[in-house]
Parts: C-alpha cells; structure tokens; sequence
C-alpha cells in the first residue's frame, strides 16, 4: 500500500520526530505534502516539535487550528490548542530565564487553558496546566496549582491522572500503605 496509503505516510512523520531524524521528517513530510486536514498538520506539529524545530512546529500547530476550527465543533480545537501548547513550553524550556521566556509560558498556560474549558472532563489540559503551575513548574503558583487539581477532581475524581495525583500526595506524605492501596485499585 505504500506509498499511497495516508495512515502509513502519516506514521512515517510521526516515527521521524520521535527518532529524532529531521531528514527523515522532511522526506516524510514532503510525501505528505499533498495532506491538509487537521490531524495532518497535528502529526506535523508533534514530530517537528520532538526534533526542536520551533517555529515550524508552532506553524503546523497553528493550521491545524485553523483547520479544526473549519469543522465549527469547539471540540475539534482541544487536540490542536494543546499541541501548540505544548510546542510554547518546549520552546520556553530551550530559553534562557528571562521576560520573552516568561511570555511564552504564559500563552502555553493561556493555550492550555482553552481547551480545559472546551473539554473540561479531559485530564490533558489540566496535566499540562500542573506541570507549568506545579511547585517545580516553570510558573510555580501554589494557588493556581491547588485550584486546577480542585476542578480535576469535581471534574473527573475517578480518572487514572486524578488518581496518580493522590497517589503522588500519599508517597510525599509517606503514606505508603494508603498509595500502595490506591495504586492496585
């Protein structure tokens, strides 16, 4: 089937990025020249963004927002706003400490925080929101850290990330019995 079938083409990008092969990545992305969906420049996205090349992450990212937004179902946009998200704090974590680093944190954050609010009963928006606000976090804030694991919990108490979150809690308040009895639930 290959080089026609679409779903092989697109693995090609996605095992390039994760290699961390970018003439690979290119030849595969120039056999998937042709693709202009959503998830296409989604794929993209994810690869560029696992071989460090930024800005032309940010730009797959951004179509494919652009196109998940053609559909007209806010829903589409979660996957696409997360990437992009994704692609701003890896960016960020590449960059020495200073204001434009902090900008671009903020707009993750912000990023990630729109597609909480298109889906909230997703835990993905909300991991990445703790990982940015988390203690060790690159925009540490205890209370907005408090206040996205409070919403995860009203939002979606019995998901698996919710629970590793209390788990977690338990092993740093050396309850291990308690962890232990959560984690083989």
């Amino acid at each position: 089937q290959w080089p026609d079938d679409a779903g092989l083409r697109l693995l090609k990008i996605q095992f390039a990025g994760e290699l961390d092969e970018p003439p690979l990545l290119e030849e595969a992305m120039e056999q998937a020249a042709d693709f202009d969906d959503a998830w296409s420049w989604l794929v993209r996205a994810r690869a560029l963004r696992e071989i460090e090349a930024f800005d032309e992450a940010i730009e797959a990212a951004e179509t494919a927002l652009a196109r998940a937004s053609e559909t007209g179902a806010a829903r589409d946009r979660v996957a696409p706003l997360l990437e992009l998200a994704r692609v701003h704090a890896a960016r960020a974590a590449a960059m020495p400490v200073n204001e434009q680093r902090d900008a671009i944190l903020r707009r993750a954050a912000e990023l990630a925080d729109e597609a909480r609010v298109i889906a909230p009963q997703d835990d993905e928006p909300r991991e990445l929101l703790l990982a940015l606000h988390g203690a060790t976090g690159p925009l540490s804030d205890a209370g907005r850290f408090r206040q996205i694991v409070s919403e995860l919990r009203q939002a979606n108490e019995n998901g698996r990330f919710y629970a590793r979150l209390v788990i977690q809690d338990d092993l740093q308040n050396r309850r291990y019995e308690l962890a232990l009895t959560r984690a083989l639930k």
